[in-house]
């Protein structure tokens, strides 16, 4: 709910979350959660100055997920803001490794799906925080599968991980959500929906 409502946000401010990058931790030295979590810090810090020497304003969020079973296993998804004037841009240099040491194999850094023009930009983008939301249990409680029906998201497991799963810029957090005029964080509706079913 909190990355939804980020997302959301991002929309009304006019930076829409429409670019999806995912990083393969396989195809690197960074194969376990402590390590990858070290190493996405220096790839956003990658992404913050790329974005910031094309004065695109940084916001993202992103998802960990590891699936045991899978040979994706530890990956994560990160949804940034990039116009679509940079999308061709910003898939080029991600394709050759420029958010990764170049020595990675390629598959550790992909653009798999880039920023689509103006009117396509909110449906490609809500399908986007869809698919990196999915992983909510089944068997949860009610409230939560209400949120995951409402976002018809799929019910697919992200795996165990240690450490943060998720994060969310500053600029689309709690406090920025707090500060927007007439913005109302569905978390709200859905917090008081749990609590009042005494989950």
């Amino acid at each position: 709910m909190k990355l939804f409502d980020a997302h959301r946000l991002a929309y009304v401010l006019g930076t829409p979350l429409t670019t999806h990058l995912t990083l393969h931790w396989v195809h690197t030295p960074y194969r376990d959660d402590r390590s990858a979590h070290a190493e996405l810090t220096k790839v956003m810090k990658r992404l913050r100055d790329w974005c910031d020497h094309r004065n695109i304003p940084f916001r993202f969020v992103w998802v960990f997920e590891n699936l045991e079973t899978s040979a994706k296993r530890l990956h994560t998804h990160i949804l940034l803001h990039i116009p679509a004037s940079f999308s061709a841009e910003f898939a080029a240099h991600a394709d050759a490794n420029g958010f990764l040491p170049a020595a990675y194999s390629p598959a550790a850094c992909k653009v798999s799906r880039a920023s689509k023009a103006n009117a396509k930009e909110h449906a490609t983008s809500s399908g986007l925080i869809r698919y990196i939301l999915k992983g909510i249990d089944p068997n949860t409680n009610e409230a939560l599968m209400d949120f995951m029906d409402f976002l018809k998201a799929r019910e697919d497991g992200q795996g165990k991980v240690f450490g943060r799963r998720y994060g969310v810029c500053r600029h689309l957090n709690r406090a920025a959500q707090d500060a927007t005029p007439d913005f109302h964080p569905l978390l709200t509706d859905f917090t008081a929906k749990i609590a009042a079913k005494g989950v």
